[in-house]
């Protein structure tokens, strides 16, 4: 038995990603209410979503709502659901050596045989991979898994692999705890306003000062120690808009793994614009993300729904909790 008070609610228009809800304290239980499935005609579709703490990471409870009728059924979910994070403690999960391949895709596939608990935008990181060896100690952002068989690099680089792709990889389970964050760069392109993509989400937000390190290794080395501003964002693909002008420079590209040891390209949040009230050099990087969180699958059939899906959530937290 457990009494509680509902201490958290709110709502939030679905991208159609894993999204996570922040809490300030913890939480025991969680209920989510995908309102427009509840409002629409029964479509086979999830409509109400539970989790209770000591549930298996990306599990839950479903009602669906069927496609005769708006009758609702209820159903257990081994995967899809809701994954409880607190990052506090080390963030990088066991290592996973069962790493056979990476492919030369746009982006690359991982193939591996064992996929156990990762979740689609989780990020991974490679250490000691012969034949890919640029990848090593870089962390990607991954979707697209087939179980016990590949993962997609979603925004990873197509890179010539040499030789027999081996080796390991373990999951990163959260991000550094303080904001902004230095990313490693996928690509940059030629333009008059350059827009980069980093190898995981890269959290950044427009009017953002950024710095470019680019080793002679990557191409366009013309952008090294180059400083501009943020002027776009798109969540979605993960780009960022600047105000840098690379039209002219060297194309930018992944080296061969031969080529290692290099130093990776890299975006250094350096503060905010100048054009920016009230701005303060380096402010932004003193912001402490650590937090308490849940996470929530996408999908017709998962808590953080569909596309343009409005979702309703509320979670609680218990003064006594009997698990036995």
């Amino acid at each position: 038995m457990a009494g509680y008070t509902e201490i958290f609610q709110g709502r939030f228009t679905s991208a159609g990603v894993r999204t996570q809800i922040d809490f300030v304290s913890d939480i025991d239980w969680m209920e989510v209410i995908n309102g427009t499935v509840a409002a629409a005609g029964g479509a086979d579709t999830g409509v109400k979503f539970l989790w209770q703490r000591g549930f298996a990471d990306d599990s839950g409870f479903i009602y669906t709502k069927l496609a005769a009728d708006d009758s609702i059924t209820l159903g257990v979910m081994a995967n899809g659901g809701f994954t409880r994070r607190e990052t506090v403690g080390n963030p990088d999960g066991a290592i996973n050596a069962t790493l056979t391949g990476i492919t030369n895709a746009a982006p690359p596939i991982v193939t591996c045989t064992n996929t156990a608990g990762l979740v689609a935008g989780d990020t991974v990181r490679f250490v000691n991979v012969p034949g890919a060896q640029q990848f090593g100690g870089i962390e990607f952002t991954i979707d697209t898994i087939v179980a016990n068989t590949s993962f997609r690099l979603v925004f990873g680089p197509q890179i010539v692999a040499t030789g027999a792709v081996v080796g390991s990889f373990y999951p990163v389970r959260w991000a550094p705890n303080y904001y902004p964050r230095r990313r490693t760069i996928t690509s940059i392109t030629q333009a008059a306003n350059a827009v980069i993509v980093t190898t995981v989400f890269h959290g950044l937000t427009v009017g953002q000062r950024i710095r470019l390190k680019v080793p002679a290794e990557f191409g366009m080395v013309e952008a090294d120690e180059v400083e501009g501003t943020i002027t776009a964002i798109n969540a979605a693909t993960n780009t960022m808009t600047t105000d840098i002008n690379t039209a002219a420079m060297t194309a930018f590209a992944w080296p061969l793994t031969a080529a290692v040891p290099f130093t990776h390209a890299e975006v250094i949040p350096i503060g905010e614009t100048s054009g920016t009230a009230g701005a303060i050099t380096l402010d932004d990087a003193t912001t402490n993300t650590a937090t308490r969180a849940m996470l929530l699958a996408a999908g017709v059939n998962s808590p953080a729904g569909a596309l343009n899906d409005i979702i309703y959530w509320r979670a609680g937290r218990s003064f006594s909790v009997n698990n036995v």
